[in-house]
């Protein structure tokens, strides 16, 4: 993806990845909303009460970015 890219680029790709899997049989929109509302959430934790200074910090730090991939692949 680039900056040229449009919301129905990103839609397609969803869609693509969601079709390739055949999450259709296992998950409805429901499900899958809240799937990727509590991973993301877990995502948001790792930053929770930190100030922007701290995260910079942090960011530098190899273990926390180890968690922030996890979490992303999630």
């Amino acid at each position: 993806m680039d900056s040229t890219d449009t919301i129905y680029d990103l839609k397609r790709l969803v869609s693509e990845f969601y079709e390739e899997r055949k999450w259709s049989k296992l998950y409805n929109a429901k499900d899958l909303s809240i799937a990727i509302s509590t991973e993301s959430n877990e995502l948001l934790d790792l930053f929770l009460f930190e100030s922007c200074n701290e995260i910079d910090r942090m960011l530098k730090s190899t273990k926390l970015r180890e968690k922030i991939g996890s979490q992303l692949a999630d």
